[in-house]
């Protein structure tokens, strides 16, 4: 068996990545050291990628719950890993919060910007650093406590092969979904539709809902492929063209969403023609720069994808399905980037005004996502690699996970 002491060696060969990514990330912050202003921005735009990760994580992994099907015997283990990093990415989230009480990032955090704009003193009892602070610590207890709860009743599922537990685990998922969902809309309106004064979107938080799935069955679909490919134990059983195929139907449908939110959006937005609405896409898509990153989105965030998986020999082959999410999971990077980065430009700013930041985001992905990698690992060490007591679980499979529990 070609493993590491029965953990496959690419996840251990990815902590190690992490690990680097995390210095040439902090490398790249210090530049920054003097400009904090740039500082934020870097490491905020790095942060909320990876807590749309997580959150993506977290509503897989109770999707799982709720349906038991058997696609998600070989990644739900991945979404659970992801999905407890979310206490520490509340953690993560203090140097925002400090820059919030120090009047930086967010317009309404700066007294002289609500000064000087009605909309901004309207907004001014719900946006104000103190209930900020408190509701962003709610939603990291609340999302954290469902991602353990779910674990839990997993783990104990498979401690002791009692099928309670998958029916109370599918009883708690449900509405916990709908919650999570909930939650994470009310936080990507916080902590990134703010950012802009005035605009507004009422399907943004849908568009980050699945954005964030999407992103997050990606990676998972990566991973597994990966190990199928080299041929690690249990993914070498365990993947077989009916999982992949299943897999990737998911993301096909991901992808489709993804494109109908983001569609929806712009067409409400160009048939309102209202000022402060049209602004958001105007600096997207005005300027050189921008309309680059618009331009790649069109194409490798759903043209590119949607026609690979509508292939079935793409749904078939582990290496073109791994292929297809690294696209995809790449094209989603990129979409938070174009979401978050022009908030902070004013309309019509010049190319090096645009740019002249781009070490402070690649160090806030690098540092974060690297320490997001070495927690990722971590958790996935905890626990086995697929659940022990799952129905269609290959019977080899789950005979040798019986036996390495047992032991």
């Amino acid at each position: 068996m070609n493993q590491e002491q029965g953990f496959p060696r690419t996840y251990t060969n990815l902590q190690v990545l992490g690990v680097i990514c995390a210095i040439l990330g902090a490398l790249c912050l210090i530049p920054y050291a003097s400009n904090l202003e740039q500082l934020y921005r870097g490491y905020f735009t790095g942060w909320v990628f990876l807590v749309s990760l997580s959150i993506g994580c977290l509503g897989l992994t109770l999707l799982q719950g709720m349906v038991r099907a058997q696609w998600g015997v070989p990644v739900v283990r991945i979404y659970e890993a992801g999905a407890k990093i979310l206490p520490l990415l509340g953690v993560a989230a203090l140097p925002i919060i400090y820059a919030v009480f120090t009047h930086h990032l967010y317009p309404w955090a700066n007294p002289a910007e609500v000064a000087k704009d009605s909309v901004l003193r309207w907004r001014a009892p719900y946006m104000n650093a103190p209930f900020f602070f408190l509701r962003t610590i709610f939603y990291f207890l609340v999302l954290s406590w469902f991602a353990f709860q779910a674990v839990k009743l997993r783990r104990l599922q498979d401690e002791t092969g009692d099928v309670v537990y998958e029916n109370k685990l599918a009883s708690f998922s449900a509405p916990a979904f709908v919650f999570s969902v909930l939650l994470a809309t009310f936080a990507i309106t916080d902590w990134v539709m703010t950012l802009d004064k005035h605009w507004y979107s009422t399907i943004y938080g849908f568009y980050f809902c699945i954005s964030s799935a999407l992103t997050a069955h990606s990676f998972a679909i990566f991973l597994v492929c990966w190990q199928k490919i080299k041929g690690y134990s249990p993914y070498d059983k365990l993947i077989t063209p009916q999982r992949t195929k299943d897999l990737g139907n998911l993301m096909l449908v991901m992808t489709m969403v993804w494109a109908y939110f983001a569609v929806s959006q712009f067409i409400i937005t160009w048939s309102g023609d209202l000022p402060y609405e049209i602004e958001f896409y105007l600096r997207r898509n005005t300027d050189f720069a921008f309309a680059t990153f618009t331009t790649f989105l069109v194409i490798f965030h759903f043209f590119v994808p949607f026609l690979l998986l509508l292939s079935g020999r793409t749904k078939r082959v582990p290496a073109l399905l791994a292929m297809t999410a690294t696209i995809q999971f790449l094209a989603c990077v990129v979409d938070m980037v174009w979401n978050v980065e022009p908030m902070f430009q004013s309309l019509n700013a010049s190319f090096a005004a645009q740019f002249h930041g781009f070490l402070s985001y690649l160090g806030g992905f690098l540092l974060l996502g690297g320490l997001w990698l070495v927690l990722f690992v971590f958790n996935l060490r905890r626990n086995r690699l697929v659940p022990l007591y799952t129905a269609g679980l290959p019977t080899e499979v789950l005979e040798t996970e019986v036996l390495s529990h047992a032991s």
